[in-house]
């Protein structure tokens, strides 16, 4: 796997840490208009299914495990996730193609920020290089994180979106608790 990405599993984690200015290669990291608002890096860290067993939920985790950012995903695009970030099977994506256009138009994908909960959607705000025509994109979460995945870009969020996640993920795993118990999913323990 490339530099900046990490293996997808149940319970793999790599590193990351909060970001300002600069990451650790010296390219710049995302940042608020006018704000100082401090972005964790999120890695890949698994998934797991929902209580009715409906949709997978793909979970991002900071590196010292205190964040966890739940992204439901459709069954497709958590099957391509996972797919590809297994080495025993072969390296064709769905996204080779979107991969080729990107290149030979010059355009790279650069990171993926979680900027925005609305309703029972999370937002992504893809940023670009290579083109001043398309600096960056926002997309509904469930649409591009096989993409990022497939581009090896990192993830980044702002702690008021990662909580703005689990609130809603929390709301809908309490209306689905009285079927299960529980007062939250495990993975938030």
């Amino acid at each position: 796997m490339g530099e900046n990405q990490r293996g997808l599993s149940a319970n793999s984690a790599g590193s990351a840490g909060s970001v300002k200015a600069e990451n650790e290669r010296g390219a710049a990291s995302p940042k608020t208009a006018g704000s100082e608002q401090e972005w964790i890096e999120l890695l890949p860290y698994g998934v797991t299914v929902s209580l009715d067993r409906s949709r997978p939920i793909m979970l991002f985790k900071s590196e010292d495990g205190e964040e966890v950012l739940p992204v439901w995903l459709s069954p497709l695009e958590v099957g391509i996730a996972l797919t590809q970030n297994q080495r025993l099977t072969s390296n064709v994506s769905p996204h080779d193609v979107t991969a080729m256009v990107l290149q030979n138009q010059g355009l790279k994908l650069e990171r993926c920020d979680f900027v925005e909960v609305r309703g029972h959607h999370q937002f992504v705000d893809l940023h670009f290089s290579g083109s001043p025509g398309l600096t960056h994109l926002r997309v509904r979460a469930d649409q591009a994180v096989s993409l990022c995945l497939h581009q090896k870009v990192r993830f980044y969020s702002l702690a008021e979106v990662i909580q703005d996640s689990r609130v809603q993920h929390l709301e809908t795993f309490q209306l689905m608790g009285d079927d299960v118990g529980g007062d939250e999913p495990p993975y938030f323990q």
